[in-house]
């Protein structure tokens, strides 16, 4: 029927035989949002007219009917070319999903370590820092931005968000994860994540909510280059230097396996915390004890050893 004019409204439903319908190929699809890629196939059906009828007519008459043909050529966002003669038809806003975007899942332990005494972690991106402590001279830098970390890229912000997804063996009892918060956001003001216009976004979202991001992000001339995220597990700083390089290599494990997953975008996150450089420095300071104790008990014995001779 032929309804407000141009708009054609077709109730019912249309059957196509088996034999009409071939497959075409395999179309790869790629999720936006977790850059996951997944194949379907797609296929060619015939062409179909439809004889909309004109106000007061019956579908069936022939009196009434008026033969059309519509094609529609349609963007998502902005235009991005010129169409001549055709008619605008105005925007149209597709039917989604309430439910906020997928949203990396963590399962918080209950603490039983006092909060002062949680190890917390920090896992960074965009900033490169010495790989060792210089002994001598004047320290020319203790770190630097990375100018391999393109947060505009999806993949790096996929990246970000897959830093969220802690294994519960880590033992986290509260987080913060501002890429979370981000895509929230997003989500509200009717965007995708990952940003297509990253720069933009953060920058109306920080401003929109500045205590949610200010100790988290590092900008210059209005561009984020680092963030970090930051947990709090129920783990005590006081346990053991090697219980804790144990723990840690935990996180190695994580991370590192995050990096590796990772575009050259994204890929260069490392963590960081108090407990590992306590337990790095006794573990150092226990082995140098025992080299020296070592090393004069031989002195010794072989002094005593020539003195005998």
């Amino acid at each position: 029927e032929l309804v407000d004019g141009d708009v054609v409204k077709v109730s019912g439903s249309l059957a196509f035989g088996a034999d009409t319908i071939q497959q075409s190929g395999t179309l790869v699809m790629e999720s936006w949002e977790t850059g996951e890629l997944a194949p379907d196939k797609f296929y060619k059906a015939p062409s179909v007219t439809l004889y909309p009828a004109r106000p007061g007519s019956k579908l069936g008459n022939a009196s009434g009917l008026v033969q059309c043909k519509v094609e529609t050529l349609c963007f998502f966002e902005n235009q991005r070319c010129g169409l001549g003669d055709w008619r605008y038809l105005g925007q149209y806003m597709l039917s989604t999903s309430t439910r906020p975007g997928r949203m990396l899942s963590m399962n918080f332990v209950s603490a039983t370590v006092a909060q002062r005494q949680q190890i917390d972690v920090t896992i960074i991106f965009g900033m490169v820092a010495r790989p060792s402590s210089q002994l001598v001279g004047p320290v020319e830098e203790y770190w630097r931005f990375d100018n391999k970390f393109e947060p505009t890229n999806p993949w790096a912000q996929r990246a970000m968000m897959s830093m969220c997804n802690v294994p519960d063996k880590m033992r986290v009892v509260t987080g913060y994860c501002w890429i979370q918060q981000f895509q929230q956001y997003l989500v509200e003001v009717g965007k995708q994540f990952p940003s297509r216009d990253f720069h933009s976004d953060v920058i109306d979202w920080y401003t929109s909510d500045p205590n949610s991001g200010q100790a988290h992000l590092w900008f210059v001339n209005q561009k984020m280059l680092a963030c970090k995220m930051q947990f709090w597990t129920d783990h005590s700083k006081e346990m053991g230097a090697q219980k804790a390089l144990n723990y840690k290599k935990w996180w190695d494990e994580f991370v590192d396996g995050n990096n590796k997953a990772a575009s050259v975008t994204g890929n260069q996150a490392w963590h960081t915390a108090d407990a590992w450089v306590r337990a790095e420095a006794e573990v150092a300071i226990i082995k140098s004890t025992m080299d020296t104790i070592i090393l004069s008990a031989a002195c010794g014995g072989f002094g005593m050893l020539l003195r005998s001779e």
